[in-house]
Order: structure tokens, then C-alpha cells, then sequence
């Protein structure tokens, strides 16, 4: 018994154990025998919360397991029957998400990422189950968002992506593909458009209206970046009838906070700050509560674009007060120090942005979202005298967005428009061309280190 419990990472319940540790010889009325005899000898730690019982191997002990239970026959069919437990008890984690508070949801689904990483581990490796894994890489998406893993999920889910075939079932694959682009959706937001596009494709011919409605506002959203209004706005406009009887505040929420981008990228700044309004009382009311901060920090992203430095650092500062004490939001922390040094930087404050910058935009990396703030510490450069400095990071930035297909968003827009004025005051015409192309060829990693020299 305690061999077939070294297939779990990370800890199991009681239904876990009894689901995936019994067969012919051992049922699940002596799952529970034995456990409580591992318990009482303390080969298993048993552990009580407000969520109920969990129950975990000390990590020797579970090495010790795992490595006998390899030596087995029984090690491949326990594989199997642990990452089908995790592709059922998953099932409905996507869905859940878009309905459950969060706190609720993360006590659900959190404590058991490392069951769902040794899962996805053996699907998707020699000798899986692709189809599992598919299954379970799509509802396992949330739980890289939640966790500011992006890159992690860009991974698992590309992996899983890579064996969908004709087989595949097509609510598994939609909603692989509609998780696939939120979470490529901040770094690039090129692949994010065409995995979204799939996932609508599909659930149009599922007929599942509430997916539906939330993959169209999450193109529309990527599509008002790339400068593509009039797309945006008729996804936008299929999406709302669908949310009107859906029930669904958090998602109802992002309707209004992508009408808000919509708004803000068309020039109508006070209409997009009653958007935010509207979604920010959504999320509030769904118990969205990282979305709530994320609505709190647009609104100083809002004031500063309309040129309201002095609201949108107030409104930031105080933003990143209440990020530093929230669970699971380092990107979004990441994201408004980066905005703050933007802010900084148009007030002068040069010294203020570079500390900003310096904590903020590491948070970005491992997700691949540092690119899009380089424009702010290019100015910042160019304000504090360092042109050569400026014009690699400019571009960078500028291959970036190219790249990307997106526009750049008013903020950005303006910190490059004062750019391009500085450089051609101060540098040769051939200079500056010399400058840009190296800093076009640069890493992410690379303009980072470049944008935080100060």
C-alpha cells in the first residue's frame, strides 16, 4: 500500500487514494485500512484544514515508494490510474472557474498542482495517454493563471497541443485552445488570437453559450490591442446577449473591462472609466478578487493616459499596497510597478521609476510580458542622458510589437512618440539606425538588464 501511494505528488484525499490505490487485490474498504495503519505509524502525514483531510508522504519516504513501486508490474497501471482520477476530478475546473470566488476555487483545485504535474508528466510521455493528457492540459489552465505560471502553461498546454489529432474530443480540445490563448494572451498575443479564434470555432459547434460568450471577449480583448476596433466591437456585441441569463459576474465583468479597452484605444477615456466601474462592482460581487485589483490598477492606467499624473500615481501606489498582501497576484504586481515607473517617468521622477522598474519588471520575465513596459525605461533612458542606451532598447520595442502584430496601447504610444524626438535631437540620422537594429537583435533578458542598468 504505502508502495502504491508513492505514485502522488504533493499530497491526496482519502477519495484519491481509494480511488486510484485499490484494484483487484487491495478494495477501496482496504485502501482505507491500511492508510490509517500508515497514519498511525507515521509513514503517512495526515492533515486537517477547513477544505477537510489531506494526507502526504515525507519526500524520502515517497522516493523510497516510488522507487519500489517502479520495480513493479503495478507502476504503469498505477500511472494510468492516477492521471485518469486527475483527468475526472478536473473535469469541471475550467467551468468552475469562471463561476466559483476565488478563494472557493483555490481551495478546490489548488492543493493538488503537483498531482496534476506528474499527471500531465506521464500522459504526455512514452507510454501516456495522450488523449488524458489533452483532456487534462486544457482544464488545468486556470491553475497556471492563478499561479502567475505562465510559462509553465505555455509549455504544458503547447505539449498537450501538439498531439490534438481527429480524434480528439472536441470539448477537450476547445477548451485546450481557448486556455492555450489566455495564457499566451499577455506575452504574445500573436499566437493567442489564432488558438482563441479555434476555441470559438468550436464551442459555436458545441453550442455551449457560456464558453462561448467568454472566448469572444477574450479575442475581443486581444483584438482591440492589435488596432483592430470594428473586430473587436462585433465580438464584444455577440458575446453580451449570451452573458445577459448566463449568471456569470466575473465574466460579465470582463465584458465591461474590454469595452473599457475598446473605449480607452478609441479615444474616450471617461467612457471607458464607467467601464471599469461597472466591472470592478462585478468582480467584487463573483469574489474575483484578483480581478478587482487588476480593475483598481486600470483605472490609474486610465487617469495616466488622460494625463492625470498625479491620480494615476496615487491610484497606483495605492493599488500595489493592497497586490503586496493578496495571494497568487506577482504579475500583477509586476505589471503596476512597471505601469508606476511609466508614471514616474513622465513626471521626471527618474530616479523613482528606475526603483520601480528594478522590482517590477523581473516579475514579468518568466512569463515573457517584460516587452511590453521597455518603452517607459527607453524614455526613462533618454531623460537621464543615456541616448545609445535608449535607442537599443527602442529597437527592441519596436521589433517587439511588430512581432507581435499588436499597436501599441496610448501610454506607450506617447513614451515612444517623445522617444523618437530625443533620439533624433541627439543622434545622427545613421547612429540611430545602427542603434535600433542592435536592439532589435536583442533578447527579452538581455533588454531587461539594458532597461535596469539606470
Amino acid at each position: 500500500m504505502l508502495d502504491r501511494l508513492g505514485v502522488f505528488a504533493g499530497g491526496f484525499t482519502l477519495t484519491a487514494a481509494s480511488a486510484v490505490a485499490s484494484d483487484q487485490t487491495i478494495d477501496e474498504f482496504t485502501v482505507v485500512d491500511r492508510l490509517s495503519h500508515l497514519v498511525a505509524r507515521s509513514l503517512v502525514v495526515a492533515e486537517t484544514s477547513a477544505t477537510g483531510n489531506r494526507y502526504r508522504l515525507l519526500e524520502t519516504t515517497r522516493s523510497y515508494a516510488r522507487e519500489k513501486l517502479g520495480a513493479t508490474a503495478d507502476a504503469s497501471k498505477l500511472d494510468r490510474r492516477h492521471a485518469r482520477y486527475y483527468r475526472d476530478w478536473g473535469a469541471r475546473a475550467a467551468d468552475d472557474w469562471l463561476s466559483m470566488p476565488d478563494a472557493s476555487w483555490r481551495a478546490a483545485y489548488m492543493p493538488e498542482r503537483d498531482n496534476v504535474r506528474a499527471a500531465l508528466d506521464w500522459a504526455l510521455g512514452p507510454g501516456g495517454d495522450r488523449a488524458v493528457g489533452i483532456a487534462l492540459a486544457g482544464a488545468s489552465g486556470p491553475i497556471w493563471t492563478e499561479l502567475s505560471l505562465y510559462g509553465e502553461g505555455h509549455r504544458r498546454l503547447e505539449a498537450a497541443s501538439a498531439h490534438v489529432g481527429a480524434d480528439t474530443a472536441a470539448t477537450d480540445e476547445a477548451r485546450l485552445a481557448l486556455w492555450l490563448g489566455l495564457n499566451w494572451a499577455l506575452a504574445a498575443p500573436d499566437r493567442a488570437v489564432p488558438a482563441l479564434t479555434r476555441a470559438i470555432d468550436l464551442y459555436r459547434r458545441l453550442g455551449d453559450a457560456r464558453n462561448l460568450a467568454f472566448a469572444l471577449l477574450r479575442l475581443a480583448h486581444e483584438e482591440a490591442l492589435a488596432g483592430r476596433f470594428g473586430h473587436a466591437a462585433a465580438l464584444l456585441s455577440e458575446a453580451q446577449p449570451l452573458l445577459e441569463n448566463a449568471g456569470l459576474p466575473k465574466v460579465l465583468g470582463d465584458y465591461y473591462d474590454y469595452c473599457c479597452v475598446l473605449k480607452a484605444l478609441t479615444g474616450k477615456p471617461a467612457d471607458a472609466r464607467s467601464d471599469l466601474e461597472k466591472a470592478l462592482a462585478l468582480y467584487r460581487s463573483a469574489g474575483a478578487e484578483r480581478y478587482a485589483l487588476f480593475t483598481l490598477a486600470q483605472l490609474g492606467d486610465v487617469a495616466w493616459s488622460s494625463g492625470d499624473l498625479d491620480a494615476a500615481r496615487s491610484g497606483m501606489l495605492e493599488t500595489i499596497a493592497l497586490l503586496r498582501k493578496a495571494p497568487l497576484t506577482t504579475v500583477m504586481l509586476g505589471l503596476c510597478l512597471s505601469n508606476l515607473a511609466g508614471a514616474h517617468t513622465e513626471r521626471g521622477e527618474l530616479d523613482e521609476a528606475l526603483a520601480a522598474a528594478r522590482e517590477g519588471l523581473p516579475m514579468l520575465v518568466e512569463g515573457g510580458f517584460a516587452w511590453s513596459h521597455v518603452d517607459h525605461l527607453a524614455l526613462r533612458a533618454a531623460l537621464a542622458g543615456k541616448l545609445a542606451e535608449a535607442a537599443r532598447l527602442a529597437g527592441f520595442a519596436d521589433s517587439a510589437f511588430e512581432g507581435r502584430k499588436i499597436a501599441r496601447q496610448p501610454n506607450e504610444a506617447r513614451s515612444r512618440e517623445r522617444l523618437q524626438r530625443l533620439l533624433q535631437q541627439g543622434l545622427a540620422r545613421d547612429g540611430l539606425s545602427r542603434l535600433t537594429g542592435e536592439g532589435a537583435a536583442l533578447t527579452g533578458e538581455s533588454a531587461v538588464r539594458l532597461a535596469l542598468e539606470g
